[in-house]
């Protein structure tokens, strides 16, 4: 990690103003080098385990051991984890890859979770 500079620029980028907002979201060097994309990443995964545990769907007990299988289920749920959903229709762009869907069984009903991390 970089050490802070004495002028209040961005240790990173050197260009802005060092802010934890400039951190999170928007500093140029942290998004080439991906730390966003990992910072979402773990959220999703995060957001994957608790939806599991609450549908009663088998996952480790320690939250940060859980890597998400592409399609978990029970009798009365599937939870797709960044899966391609076929739609009767092309969608440009990745329209159909959402971070989650939960799918209930038997309402037939799907809920579709997709995480942003930005300012």
């Amino acid at each position: 990690m970089a050490r802070a500079s004495g002028n209040g620029q961005c240790r990173f980028c050197h260009k802005q103003v060092e802010s934890t907002i400039h951190l999170v979201s928007g500093c140029e060097v942290l998004l080439a080098y991906g730390y966003y994309t990992a910072c979402h990443n773990k959220i999703c995964k995060c957001v994957h385990w608790k939806v599991c545990k609450e549908k009663k769907i088998k996952v480790n007990d320690n939250i940060w051991e859980h890597e998400p299988e592409p399609i978990s289920a029970n009798e009365n749920v599937s939870i797709f984890y960044d899966t391609r959903i076929p739609l009767g229709r092309y969608i440009k762009g990745r329209a159909l890859l959402p971070d989650s869907v939960i799918w209930a069984t038997r309402e037939k009903t799907a809920n579709i979770i997709d995480v942003t991390v930005c300012k």
